[in-house]
């Protein structure tokens, strides 16, 4: 078994890391790929790159994100997919790089039934040293264990079946601008069948962490445009959640919900207040409708009082338990 394996970058004026990344894919010691580089500036260097690299190993193709897909890493992404010719696909990020048996790793031991094949990495600091194994191992239940954080799955830790993304209609969402990946990966993990997906507990890739990494940025002062993309995220997991009937995971993003609006709260960010307050009393009450009044007079009592207060995000935070 030797499939074609679509490894898709999206990048955006970092040549220097670049070039690093396709070092590591060009020496791997599988061999069936084609990499398909997404310019999402349209940078002249990270052309000049890529072609050089093409002129010796035409497995390698760079493209410019076309103005049908938004600006950004995920509008980069879903164009990546659309040109990719493999059967499996995997995202990698520019600034990260593939030890050796990376792809090879993924591949051995998949089998027709197979959607995804996991595995884990090493965080590294901006020079790639300082390795530290991340948290990733044989879950029986990929969505809860992701959903909680106990399953610390990043862009390169996944490779996906591409007639699964296909199927699922499991494409980044390009108006999302803050937890792409989170809100990706719940979407494919939600009910998937533990017995379709494949894990290696061999560290395979090296994830750089800097100033401008993701997982090194979770707490930044308050981002009223980040504000709609967590909404979504929370929403959407506490629904499945509800679906589930699975009582941690309804209590966890309940209480992201309350937390996240007494944060609005305290930033006067009213549009995003009411914005999750709607969706959040609309599927509580779906489903709690006791539960929705005692909300609604908490949520009021803040409001005429002009307060965020924590007693009262505590004492929400603590009535879901008798429900749940």
């Amino acid at each position: 078994m030797n499939p074609l394996i679509s490894v898709i970058i999206p990048t955006y004026k970092r040549p220097h890391y670049l070039r690093q990344l396709l070092n590591s894919l060009r020496d791997q010691s599988y061999e069936n790929w084609e990499c398909i580089v997404v310019d999402d500036g349209k940078n002249n260097d990270t052309e000049i790159l890529v072609s050089s690299f093409a002129k010796t190993d035409n497995r390698f193709s760079y493209y410019k994100r076309p103005e049908n897909h938004k600006k950004g890493g995920n509008g980069a992404r879903n164009y990546g997919l659309s040109k990719s010719k493999g059967e499996w696909v995997q995202w990698f990020d520019d600034d990260d790089i593939m030890l050796k048996d990376y792809l090879l790793n993924r591949i051995v031991g998949i089998d027709q039934n197979t959607c995804l094949s996991y595995c884990t990495g090493f965080y590294t600091n901006q020079e790639l040293n300082n390795r530290r194994l991340i948290e990733v191992f044989d879950s029986n239940n990929l969505y809860k264990d992701y959903a909680i954080w106990n399953l610390k799955l990043l862009t390169p830790s996944v490779l996906f079946k591409k007639s699964f993304l296909l199927e699922k209609n499991l494409v980044f969402n390009e108006n999302i601008l803050r937890g792409q990946e989170t809100e990706f990966f719940c979407r494919a993990l939600y009910n998937l069948d533990r017995l379709k997906s494949k894990f290696s507990s061999e560290g395979l890739f090296l994830y750089r962490q800097h100033s401008k990494t993701k997982t090194n940025s979770n707490h930044l002062s308050y981002r009223p445009n980040f504000t709609p993309s967590t909404i979504k995220i929370y929403i959407d997991n506490l629904k499945r959640a509800i679906e589930l009937k699975d009582s941690e995971l309804i209590r966890l993003f309940y209480s992201r919900c309350v937390a996240l609006w007494f944060r609005c709260q305290r930033y006067k960010d009213q549009n995003h207040r009411n914005l999750l307050k709607s969706k959040f009393l609309k599927i509580i009450g779906e489903n709690y409708p006791y539960l929705k009044w005692r909300i609604i007079l908490v949520f009021y009592f803040s409001e005429i009082t002009g307060t965020a207060s924590t007693k009262l995000s505590s004492y929400l935070k603590l009535v879901i338990n008798e429900y749940t």
